[in-house]
């Protein structure tokens, strides 16, 4: 992730236009990654290895990673919201957006389909089955543990990861002005936003290149509650997005996009100025060998603790080489003092 954005959005927004419009926008965000949806084995036969299941092989089956620019974040009563605003983007921009929902299907699928298995059950007087709450719970927390990390490794991997701010999202209390979720994906969400490692926009661009090359919530299980359980949340770090902006990215990109190699680069240019030009500078005095070092490194998500520190110390020591050998470099090296 090099970059997240806080948005407030609703289906009136002016960038949809009428109902009609709405409505394709909504069709083009729900097919357009329908060649990378999980194609996943029901049968849980297949999965088994040496008389265990194969956690590792659902979760990348069920819940794959796939090619997208961007992440959206969103309650899953703004699915249709989220998927308008998705066909929007790709409409505009040709960005792809990941929508977990979408791609992935529903988690409660490989719930049910895990429980009638492996927990235990007898038959109750209406013709069903009654399952034990223990087994039950154990199945819950493996199917929620894949779908966790698959959504944090989703979110490491894309260039942005935009949040729909709705009254369905978030909530402000009324004694602490503090803001909350109800929703325990959503808070998981914001949360791996905060605590993801931070890549350098170097690790998404290949501007020596003339070929784009894109690195780039499961909302669904909702369970019957009595009793709400609320988190509060923090979106300080996400950059704060509105319409307007939305509006001053597309016309950009309309005005200038044969400028633009990647469509992004259009919002950043008034969203985080200076951040292009800042990295075509790297790309100007960084070796061909040390570049495709950095992105690789960037690129995986297998990385070990030590590893990731050497990467972080290399990629320190090529930025003070570049700042002691490069006399327009004056703001790294104040940045980097700093």
């Amino acid at each position: 992730m090099y970059t997240g954005f806080n948005l407030r959005l609703d289906e009136t927004a002016s960038i949809f236009g009428e109902l009609k419009n709405y409505m394709r926008l909504q069709k083009i965000g729900e097919t357009h990654l329908s060649n990378q949806k999980a194609n996943y084995e029901k049968d849980l036969k297949k999965y088994v290895r040496q008389k265990e299941i194969d956690g590792t092989k659902i979760q990348n089956e069920w819940f794959p990673q796939i090619n997208a620019d961007i992440f959206i974040s969103h309650s899953h009563k703004d699915k249709e919201l989220a998927c308008a605003f998705a066909g929007w983007i790709n409409e505009k921009f040709g960005l792809k957006c990941f929508i977990d929902s979408i791609v992935w299907g529903y988690s409660n699928e490989l719930l049910d389909e895990m429980n009638s298995r492996l927990s235990n059950k007898r038959k109750d007087d209406n013709g069903g089955y009654l399952y034990e709450h223990q087994s039950c719970n154990q199945v819950s927390q493996h199917v929620n543990t894949m779908l966790s990390i698959a959504l944090q490794k989703m979110i490491d991997k894309v260039e942005a990861v935009i949040f729909i701010n709705t009254d369905n999202t978030v909530k402000v209390c009324s004694d602490t002005r503090m803001e909350k979720t109800y929703s325990p994906w959503i808070y998981s969400e914001i949360i791996c936003t905060q605590f993801v490692r931070k890549k350098p926009l170097l690790a998404y661009r290949d501007y020596k290149s003339e070929n784009k090359t894109y690195m780039g919530v499961f909302e669904s299980m909702q369970f019957a509650m009595h009793t709400d359980i609320s988190y509060i949340v923090s979106l300080k770090h996400l950059k704060t997005m509105g319409e307007e902006d939305l509006i001053q990215w597309e016309k950009e990109y309309s005005l200038n996009g044969a400028n633009y190699e990647y469509a992004l680069d259009a919002l950043y240019k008034f969203m985080r100025p200076n951040e292009v030009e800042s990295t075509r500078k790297l790309f100007s005095v960084l070796e061909d060998g040390e570049i495709k070092t950095l992105q690789h490194a960037y690129s995986t998500q297998d990385t070990e603790a030590e590893e990731w520190e050497d990467m972080q110390y290399v990629w320190n020591c090529i930025i003070q080489r570049c700042i002691l050998c490069c006399q327009e470099c004056d703001r790294y090296r104040k940045a980097l003092n700093e």
